[in-house]
């Protein structure tokens, strides 16, 4: 069972007016007045009913993954001659899905880079690990939080901020809606690799994400969601309001580089950017 902390707090009446405000006037030019809970279905997408597995990754340490979901079980080989991973076992798609809100993935075994197989990922893998205490690459799916339970949540892992950048639509952590609805909330924690790596290097890091929305390709709003700063570093779950970002039919988040900063060496250089995400709260209008 999670503990909840409302970041950003709405109340019914607020939440029906930027609805309203979202919905097209009538034939005389009026908004009408919208009732969130009659005219719009929330949608809760919580993983619960994912399929988790054991998986093995290959590369200079291979390791085994217990209880995850990513995307090299849907791997086929590249036949793009024109693409980074041609003759590749390539993925870039949907991970899971579930009541019209869906996360994304991208997995190659890393062939392409010459040093056998190096099998990698980006966007979202799915986990109900919570070792909290180690700090290795071989514990990236762990949520921070020792009393998880098996609760299964994302993991999300910006590798374009890193430095990996690949130009591929799915290696940001992204979320797509079937069809334009309100993102009211999503919960959000730091991984185990994260946040006792920053405990190591620079407990003083400022570790900030962005959450971007975006209707037919055209970004709505922004918000962002300190994870750490001033050594205080988030160990409980968060639930953040980003209805503000309007009516979207994709939402990314990615490590704001602007606003990330450390002591010791530039962020990208040292920290992982990785973070964890739960409960995608969606209100989608009813037709």
């Amino acid at each position: 069972m999670k503990n909840y902390f409302l970041l950003f707090a709405a109340s019914a009446a607020s939440l029906s007016l930027f609805l309203s405000a979202c919905t097209d006037t009538d034939d005389d030019g009026h908004k009408p007045v919208i009732d969130p809970v009659s005219d719009f279905t929330e949608v809760v997408t919580d993983f619960e009913d994912a399929v988790l597995t054991d998986v093995t990754y290959e590369g200079f340490n291979p390791t085994v993954y217990h209880n995850i979901l990513d995307g090299k079980h849907l791997a086929a080989l590249c036949e793009d001659e024109d693409s980074y991973f041609w003759d590749t076992m390539f993925y870039e798609g949907l991970l899971y899905t579930s009541g019209g809100t869906g996360i994304c993935t991208m997995y190659n075994d890393g062939e392409w880079m010459g040093y056998g197989t190096y099998d990698t990922w980006s966007g979202f893998v799915l986990s109900s690990n919570c070792d909290a205490e180690s700090m290795t690459v071989e514990n990236q799916f762990s949520v921070w939080k020792a009393d998880n339970g098996d609760n299964i949540f994302a993991v999300g892992y910006d590798s374009p901020s890193g430095g990996m950048v690949l130009g591929l639509d799915y290696d940001t952590p992204t979320i797509l809606l079937d069809n334009a609805g309100v993102v009211k909330s999503i919960d959000f924690m730091n991984t185990t690799y994260t946040a006792e790596t920053i405990k190591f290097y620079d407990k003083n890091v400022t570790y900030v994400l962005k959450v971007t929305g975006y209707l037919e390709g055209e970004a709505t709003g922004s918000v962002n969601i300190t994870l750490a700063e001033g050594g205080n570093i988030v160990s409980d779950w968060l639930t953040v309001d980003t209805s503000s970002l309007g009516s979207v039919d994709k939402v990314t988040i990615q490590a704001d580089m602007d606003k990330c900063a450390s002591e010791v060496q530039r962020p990208e250089q040292w920290l992982p950017l990785f973070f964890c995400v739960d409960n995608i709260v969606t209100l989608f209008p009813k037709e």
